[in-house]
């Protein structure tokens, strides 16, 4: 029998109509729009965290399955509080929320819930430890594409309204492919908000049973330790809001008892005001290493260029880090020294020269800053060692001999590499010189009080 044109043959638009209004059926509670909505995420409390299986093994996806059931129950329950305790969910939408979009995963995902029924889990609750299941029973209805579900009538209470409790995305919950580092990053963000961001101490064992969710630790804290190090940086690559670190304590020489700190991350995304500033920020990150005052700088630009104090940096910063340790004692008065002999052999800009004035006209008198009470005192113990070293410089032999015993003891309270060579070479060597002149100044000086280098600094202000 012919059909006509646009006609689909008996049955196939019957079977088009039932394939359609099972994707279209969901039972959760709908959205601001009308349509259906899914949880998108799961309230856990702290024991429920550290729940772990009595018997079996439970892996990464059926830990998985477990924050999405208890997110659904969760999320009916709010919007309908009269329910019978019993959830319907649609598996397109149970499909979703677990990540098997792709055709043929139906079979293995109720295959998956039927295994967490036949689950034992144990919880601590407080000085008590409670074993039972999580998912009392399920109903998985083939015609209407629908599963329904209970919680343990002794749990519900626990696990719908939970007093204290950590919001975890499922979204995030999903990223994870290992189970230790699912199971690390609900520990953490549970720990997020307490004040000393930490964790608490967990023996080794007891860590590497919930973790791998076993109920046999690994043989050694060795193995553990490399699936521990893996789990870490999972989290702290997938976790948007803190990282965390490991922190343990020892028994000896065997490793003891672990615990977590918690970091936060900056929003290293959102743009930074930054104030304007005398000295550039790429300036300060050269010289970081080389113990200098933002005044030491600030002096520095107004007779320096930027580009030619960077090259002097850079250039003092390689030589310390290649030369041996201790070698270099000073790094300021390294670096200063380099910015005044041009050891990094660059072109130097001088500042600009003023203005000759008129020789008819007014003599312009020189504009004095005010001096602080830092650079009084600096300039104060500069004056004190050139006179340390005018005595150095005019004392003989057996005097220089004198002054090298009585400042010995203050002289090997420096870096062994200063002090070796000052015991190798006398005071022939520029470094040795420095630190011994340094030495004396405070030996035969003390420091000057605030009223003293008040003095000192107008003193120096009527010159």
């Amino acid at each position: 029998m012919a059909l006509a044109a646009g006609v689909p043959p008996p049955g196939q638009a019957n079977r088009r109509k039932r394939v359609r209004r099972g994707r279209d059926v969901s039972v959760l509670p709908a959205g601001d729009g009308g349509q259906p909505s899914a949880p998108v995420g799961v309230r856990k409390s702290l024991d429920i965290i550290h729940m772990r299986t009595a018997a079996n093994k439970i892996s990464l996806i059926q830990r998985r399955a477990v924050n999405v059931l208890l997110s659904i129950a969760q999320r009916i329950d709010r919007t309908e509080p009269t329910n019978d305790g019993v959830y319907t969910v649609d598996l397109a939408v149970l499909e979703r929320l677990l990540g098997f979009q792709d055709d043929g995963n139906r079979k293995y995902m109720i295959a998956l819930i039927r295994q967490i029924v036949g689950l034992q889990f144990e919880f601590l609750d407080g000085h008590s430890i409670h074993a039972g299941s999580v998912i009392a029973e399920i109903e998985v209805c083939f015609k209407t594409r629908t599963m329904k579900f209970s919680l343990p009538a002794g749990l519900k209470q626990k696990l719908l309204h939970p007093e204290r409790f950590t919001h975890l995305k499922l979204v995030l919950l999903n990223r994870f492919t290992s189970h230790a580092a699912l199971c690390l990053y609900e520990l953490a963000s549970s720990c997020f908000t307490h004040p000393a961001r930490r964790t608490q101490s967990y023996h080794w064992e007891q860590l590497s049973t919930w973790l791998t969710g076993s109920n046999t630790p690994h043989g050694t804290y060795r193995e553990f330790s490399k699936l521990l190090q893996r789990a870490i940086e999972q989290v702290n690559d997938v976790c948007p809001t803190h990282t965390i670190s490991l922190n343990y304590t020892r028994d000896g020489r065997s490793t003891r008892d672990l615990f977590f700190s918690i970091h936060e991350r900056e929003q290293s995304a959102l743009p930074l005001d930054y104030q304007p500033c005398i000295v550039s920020q790429r300036l300060v990150l050269s010289v970081a290493t080389l113990s200098l005052k933002a005044s030491d700088l600030e002096e520095l630009l107004l007779t320096n260029d930027e580009d030619y104090l960077i090259a002097q940096a850079e250039l003092v910063v390689r030589r310390i880090t290649t030369s041996p340790a201790g070698s270099v004692a000073f790094p300021r008065a390294y670096f200063l020294k380099a910015v005044a002999e041009n050891w990094a052999d660059v072109p130097r800009e001088s500042a600009p020269a003023l203005p000759a004035s008129d020789a008819s006209g007014p003599q312009a008198q020189p504009v004095r800053r005010a001096m602080n009470l830092s650079e009084a005192r600096q300039r104060w113990w500069e004056e004190k060692n050139v006179l340390c070293r005018q005595r150095i410089a005019e004392a003989s032999e057996d005097e220089r001999s004198a002054l090298c015993a009585s400042i010995d003891d203050s002289m090997r309270a420096l870096s062994p590499a200063i002090y070796e060579s000052f015991k190798a070479h006398g005071l022939a060597r520029p470094i040795a010189l420095a630190a011994a002149v340094n030495a004396l100044a405070k030996r035969q000086w003390t420091e000057p009080s605030e009223e003293e280098l008040s003095e000192y600094a107008r003193s120096l202000s009527v010159e």
